[in-house]
Order: C-alpha cells, then sequence, then structure tokens
C-alpha cells in the first residue's frame, strides 16, 4: 500500500496549497529574502557537484560563443514559435521613452523659460548649475535622471545660445 505524503489527497488542492504558500513568501520581504538564499545555496551545491554541465551552460550563454546549431530539439521548436522581433521591440522602447521625455517636459513647465516655444520635439533640458550631464533627448539619461530642480526646460536654440555665452566650465565669458 502507498502511503501519500501530501496532506491534501486532491493534487488540484495541493497546488492550490502551493500557490497560496508563494504569494504569502513573496508579500513578505523577510521570507522572500531566506528563499532567495535558500536557491542560492542550492545553486551552488549543484554547481560544485556538477562542474563539466556548469561548463557548458556557461559557454553556450556566452554571446560570443553563441551558435544555434547547439540548440536542443526543444529549443529550436521554441524559437520556430517565437520570432524575435526587433523592429517591434525598438518601437515600443521609442514610445516608452517619448512618454518619459513627455513626462519630464509637463513636470518643468511644458515650454520654453526664454522665449515660450512649446514644441515638443525641440525642447531639451539645461543644467542650471552648469552640471554636464546627458540630455533629455538622451534615451540613457532617464535610467539616473538628476532632480527636476537643477534642470532649467530650453528650446534648441535657446540651448545653444545660452552655451555659446558660457566657457567649457559653465561660466559667462
Amino acid at each position: 500500500m502507498v502511503i501519500n505524503s501530501m496532506p491534501y489527497k486532491d493534487p488540484e488542492k495541493a497546488r492550490q496549497r502551493a500557490r497560496e504558500r508563494y504569494k504569502e513568501i513573496k508579500s513578505d520581504p523577510i521570507r522572500l529574502a531566506k528563499r532567495r538564499e535558500q536557491q542560492r545555496k542550492s545553486m551552488a551545491k549543484w554547481r560544485k557537484n556538477n562542474p563539466e554541465r556548469n561548463k557548458e551552460i556557461q559557454r553556450r550563454s556566452q554571446h560570443k560563443n553563441y551558435n544555434k546549431d547547439e540548440h536542443t530539439e526543444y529549443q529550436r521548436t521554441w524559437l520556430k514559435n517565437h520570432p524575435y522581433n526587433y523592429e517591434k521591440y525598438k518601437q515600443k522602447e521609442y514610445e516608452r521613452d517619448r512618454q518619459k521625455k513627455l513626462n519630464v517636459i509637463i513636470a518643468l513647465g511644458g515650454k520654453c523659460k526664454i522665449c515660450g516655444n512649446d514644441d515638443f520635439r525641440v525642447l531639451c533640458g539645461h543644467h542650471i548649475n552648469g552640471r554636464k550631464g546627458k540630455d533629455i533627448n538622451d534615451t540613457k539619461w532617464y535610467r539616473h535622471p538628476p532632480p527636476l530642480s537643477e534642470i532649467q526646460l530650453l528650446c534648441m536654440n535657446c540651448h545653444t545660445i545660452l552655451h555659446s555665452k558660457l566657457d567649457n566650465r559653465g561660466l559667462s565669458k
């Protein structure tokens, strides 16, 4: 006679309880940290016990050594059914960056501080204290933006004129 070690005889109830426990762990940061630490330790143990397999995985994961011929049959069918659409990804990225820029422009007043131009395409950020940094139009600027109190919204023409009146250290000539 096989004794069922699960607390629930119905497998669906067991799965439901597992989902509930996962939600509990995910909502509690302390339990989540403990779980991640436990996973880290178990992965370290696996790596120690499977060095050859680990080296193979690392070799395949490196982009410079990436070779589509080395894919398993499952990976080949997955890639065939899920083609990577680079153009679609770039379009979404462009729309996301455009929305972020629009949010910053609205937060800064929506028009040039000098001439009052409100054309979204020509507005840019000027660092008030002469700080060198990324421009609003640069997409990487959004990853680590400076405080909005340090930025002045200007159109491209006013920004160029303002910088032509300053020397390379941000001081007026």
